[in-house]
């Protein structure tokens, strides 16, 4: 699969693909006030089709429909309508657009049934907040969906959410807070809550992003970049039991910009591989936090790629993967008498570059292998600190070909089956104990 990365919406006005015949029809709800199908409900007199817009302006309220519709396009500007889809499909061949002018303040609920937006290849298919000032969101209750074949943008230039209570909301790309100055929040919370994006997911493009699953939402996407271009801001955090994150290509924490992950209460995050700190002008900061708390990562997790990372387990917290690497005056802290570290293929702290490592308090961290000062530049540090804190590997290496110290102390442990100091040539190791 090709992942596309597009760094900026295509600045187009938001009526292409979307219906642009004079006079498109506007709810007035004047005729039964509820149906979709009464024309008297529109301002055209005449039921939106295949060539109109559909626009939902100062009317607001329930609208129902007893059978399929499709639209050019749906518009909501300064207005709260809730559809009422009892198990229909309403099909918006262009854009839906939520929140459009600068003035808008514009809710969209979709109960019972399935908002469909078909592909469009100059302009997102559906926007959340899209001008500068405007404010847009769209909930998704009584099991309402949305499935869109391309782009979501929550926050295009103003300040745009998605909350799913009950539902499915499904795009091929979705960015949260897409250019500088805007902002975007997307909240997942319930077992019947559930988001989804087959190629890419970005929490803060070039403005501010958000993303909370809870309660036993789930989320899922090919990528997750949580920070991604320089001046944005992202933030995740997947809490409770039952809620779970998973990528199928990678998770990114702080990718040229800042970006934080949080995950506590039981949450779960699920990756291939995962990166804090990517760029080198990236900061990534994540904590996994509580019993049942868990980072899975079934490859390579790497603590400052070439950026500045730091991961902190505690409480009860887990990190599971093949290979950790901490790097690039990064550090990593297991905390706590049920805090687990687990990698079980090989630990390398101070690759390249310099890493830390504490485990403290009761903590426990197993590795297949240890490098502690890894390369001929690189400098590690770890600490086992405290009753009952334990570091087990089946090969341990300090200084294996850079410089590496471990300290033990306050009734810690650190076993294992082969261990070497100053292993290869340059290569300078310390151990206190």
């Amino acid at each position: 699969m090709t992942y596309r990365r597009r760094t900026r919406a295509t600045a187009v006005s938001l009526s292409l693909l979307a219906g642009t015949a004079m006079a498109q029809p506007i709810w007035t709800a004047a005729g039964d006030g509820i149906s979709f199908g009464d024309p008297a409900n529109w301002s055209t007199n005449a039921v939106p089709g295949i060539n109109d817009t559909a626009i939902f302006d100062q009317v607001g309220g329930p609208v129902s429909f007893s059978q399929l519709r499709t639209t050019a396009g749906l518009t909501v500007r300064n207005t709260t309508p809730t559809l009422v889809l009892n198990s229909n499909t309403y099909t918006v061949t262009g854009m839906g657009v939520v929140g459009e002018n600068p003035a808008d303040n514009a809710t969209l609920t979709i109960q019972g049934g399935t908002l469909s937006i078909g592909l469009t290849l100059l302009v997102p298919d559906l926007v959340i907040g899209s001008g500068a000032g405007s404010t847009g969101e769209i909930v998704l209750d009584a099991f309402g969906n949305i499935s869109n074949a391309d782009d979501t943008i929550v926050g295009l230039s103003g300040s745009g959410a998605l909350t799913i209570n009950s539902g499915a909301a499904n795009a091929a790309i979705t960015k949260l807070g897409d250019n500088a100055g805007a902002s975007g929040t997307v909240v997942v919370s319930g077992p019947t809550a559930s988001w989804s994006t087959t190629d890419r997911v970005t929490i803060g493009n070039f403005g501010t992003g958000s993303a909370t699953i809870s309660s036993g939402g789930s989320g899922t996407g090919g990528r997750l970049i949580v920070g991604d271009e320089i001046g944005a801001d992202g933030t995740v955090t997947v809490t409770g039991s039952g809620s779970t994150w998973t990528s199928t290509v990678d998770v990114v924490v702080g990718n040229f910009t800042t970006g934080s992950l949080t995950i506590s209460n039981g949450g779960v995050v699920n990756t291939p591989l995962a990166k804090i700190g990517d760029e080198t002008i990236g900061v990534g900061n994540t904590i996994v936090t509580g019993s049942g708390s868990r980072l899975a990562v079934s490859g390579e997790i790497a603590i400052g790629n070439m950026g500045i990372g730091s991961l902190d387990i505690n409480s009860g917290g887990a990190m599971t993967c093949n290979v950790a690497k901490i790097g690039d005056a990064t550090s990593a802290v297991v905390d706590g008498p049920t805090s687990t570290w687990n990698s079980t293929g090989a630990t390398i702290v101070g690759n390249q570059t310099t890493g830390s490592l504490t485990i403290r308090n009761g903590a426990d961290a197993v590795t297949g292998q240890a490098f502690v000062g890894d390369d001929s530049t690189g400098v590690g540090t770890v600490d086992v600190l405290g009753a009952g804190a334990t570091w087990n590997a089946g090969r341990f290496f300090v200084g294996n070909a850079g410089t590496g110290t471990v300290t033990v102390s306050g009734g810690a442990s650190l076993s294992s089956n082969i261990t070497k100091v100053g292993d290869d040539i340059g290569g300078n190791g310390t151990i206190h104990i």
